[in-house]
């Protein structure tokens, strides 16, 4: 899809983008990382790895998984031995050094729970229900995003000074005038 450029029409599969530790990173290659490399580089074509999350969300048309960040810096840094700065030649073989960790990392799944995933099956996961046992993990440590939106209230942690006492708002002209019909019997 990133060769239609229609990432920026967000996932195909929601549950599969909004999960904890999936990355994508083999589907963009050089093309897709180009101009926007250009646009952070420097003048002399070095790109500083502080602004990777940065060339990452433009490339993705939006947020970026932790692990997908991960993987492209541990691929370039192997490559530049561990350098801040890097030319372009040393991004595409750090990005193929990534593309490559990114494909092993899926491969290692196969045929096993990823680890979103509590059950293997339906009926696994039924029974898992009836006999209450709780999850290992909360939605929130699994899922980057809120699925539903009923997931979303409590998603992040509340703000305490959500709950303090607030103080009264001043009334308006129609609300004295009503209290002051009340008061008289009015109503």
């Amino acid at each position: 899809m990133a060769f239609f450029g229609l990432t920026a029409l967000g996932a195909q599969n929601p549950f599969q983008a909004s999960k904890d530790l999936v990355n994508h990173l083999y589907i963009f290659d050089e093309k897709d990382f180009n101009p926007y490399y250009k646009r952070f580089a420097d003048s002399n074509g070095i790109f500083q790895l502080s602004k990777l999350e940065k060339l990452m969300e433009c490339v993705y048309k939006g947020p970026v998984t932790p692990i997908e960040e991960e993987y492209l810096k541990k691929g370039i840094k192997s490559v530049s031995n561990g350098n801040e700065s890097v030319s372009w030649y040393e991004f595409v073989q750090g990005l193929k050094a990534a593309k490559k960790m990114a494909k092993d990392y899926e491969e290692r799944f196969l045929g096993e729970l990823k680890p979103a995933c509590e059950t293997n099956s339906w009926a696994e996961y039924q029974s898992n229900i009836r006999k209450c046992k709780v999850a290992k993990r909360n939605p929130s440590e699994r899922y980057i995003t809120p699925l539903t939106r009923q997931q979303e209230l409590g998603w992040n942690e509340i703000d305490p000074s959500a709950f303090e006492p607030r103080k009264a708002k001043r009334s308006s002209e129609e609300t004295r005038f009503a209290a002051i019909m009340i008061q008289y019997g009015v109503y």
